[in-house]
């Protein structure tokens, strides 16, 4: 058994959900402060930004879900946890996608 890589797996989730969070925070504090005007042209890419943010956590949070419950026996990477991992990876991608979309109308 090699107890490493949960531990490892768990600490990267951890990590995910952390930045995550505090960027989904960070937008929404933003995405108060528009004017309506501004909110308008603006405001749905900071709004996908905070959906992508927060999808991002909550698989990162199943992740850490389905590594706590596998971690009794000898411990295998298993498809579910790749499947997992990429999901995180792709929602993330996408809220930094729209988190630059919106920073470039914003200077434009």
């Amino acid at each position: 058994m090699n107890s490493e890589i949960p531990k490892e797996l768990i600490s990267w989730s951890k990590w995910v959900i952390t930045i995550n969070f505090s960027a989904a925070t960070g937008c929404i504090i933003v995405f108060k402060s528009l004017d309506a005007a501004k909110l308008a042209t603006i405001g749905q890419f900071l709004f996908g930004a905070i959906v992508f943010f927060a999808l991002t956590v909550f698989t990162s949070i199943i992740f850490n879900l389905i590594l706590a419950m596998e971690v009794n026996g000898s411990f295998e990477v298993k498809k579910a946890h790749k499947v997992l991992a990429g999901i995180q990876i792709f929602f993330f991608s996408l809220a930094l996608i729209y988190l630059c979309l919106w920073v470039f109308w914003k200077f434009n």
